[in-house]
């Protein structure tokens, strides 16, 4: 089928531009010698383009798609605080009404044992918490036992244990724990034997602990490097040991002076060892973290079955 042409000609200050419409195609086909325009010939096409684009509320869907239990509940607790006009709405639980409904996705465990699940069902308010972290004392007791102690000593060594702050010290003499456990242990003991159960536990981990102050715990952690033979260890003891007080003071010359070292510069190596050890050796194991909860993303409960 032939397609229908239509010629106009259009006017502009009295100049005559010709155009020729065939179909959809428009054709440029003279000019005035007026204009001084060649003869050209132009064509445009029509397109459909078809493009698909979300809306805000589909993208934000996509992205609440994508994020893990714990996630989605961290940004509805969010959103909840961001936005006041936001309310929480309480879920009420529905009685199942055909028999595909007893198999519900409720907070228990997917794949527990048959006791686990027994258990399970009985909870109302559901919350899986992480194990409680080992407390440090716990954490002792368990090292204690493989120590070569009596029963009386390891009555010594457990009293002992409760006596430390939160740094890891032990600010109780000998003498007084002698007199503390005749009290409340009722148990008679010497500082001699006090002294050789301290003895034993300033072996136990974390390094340093049950020191009596800063510089008995820099010294046990030293005494403890793996590379204690090294010239660097020693001399780092060195400075502990009788430079102390100049080290607080970061008085380096008069160590250098006390050590007959050259210069301040040869402490360099035990400077760099002693800033490596830890003051306050008990904070490594501290009691107070929270117990983070754990929430799983989907539970499958089996009811009346």
């Amino acid at each position: 089928m032939a397609e229908s042409a239509a010629l106009m000609v259009y006017s502009v200050s009295y100049c005559d531009f010709v155009f020729l419409f065939s179909g959809r195609n428009l054709h440029f086909l003279s000019s005035p010698p007026c204009c001084g325009l060649p003869f050209v010939m132009q064509k445009s096409t029509l397109k459909q383009l078809q493009q698909a684009k979300l809306s805000q509320q589909q993208l934000q869907f996509v992205k609440l798609l994508q994020l893990s239990g714990t996630a989605l509940q961290t940004q509805v607790e969010q959103e909840l605080v961001d936005n006041p006009l936001l309310e929480r709405e309480e879920e009420k639980e529905e009685a199942p009404e055909t028999a595909a409904a007893e198999y519900a996705l409720t907070p228990t465990t997917a794949f527990a044992s048959p006791a686990r699940q027994r258990k399970d069902e009985g909870l109302a308010d559901w919350q899986m918490r992480r194990p409680a972290p080992i407390s440090a004392q716990e954490r002792l007791q368990k090292q204690a036992s493989f120590l070569p102690l009596s029963s009386e000593e390891h009555k010594i060594a457990a009293y002992l244990m409760g006596s430390l702050d939160d740094d890891g010290y032990l600010r109780l003499s000998p003498a007084a724990a002698v007199e503390d456990l005749a009290v409340t242990a009722y148990l008679e003991t010497s500082v001699a034997q006090v002294q050789r159960v301290l003895k034993q536990l300033q072996t136990l981990d974390p390094p340093g602990i049950f020191a009596h102050d800063l510089q008995e715990c820099l010294l046990l952690q030293l005494e403890r490097q793996p590379n204690v033979g090294e010239p660097a260890v020693q001399l780092a003891l060195q400075v502990v040991k009788r430079c102390f007080s100049a080290l607080g003071r970061r008085n380096y010359a008069a160590i250098a002076k006390q050590l007959a070292l050259p210069n301040s510069e040869a402490l360099k190596p035990a400077l760099a060892c002693i800033s490596q050890l830890d003051p306050r050796p008990g904070r490594q194991y501290t009691d107070n973290a929270p117990v983070p909860l754990l929430y799983p993303d989907f539970v499958v409960t089996r009811r009346n079955g």
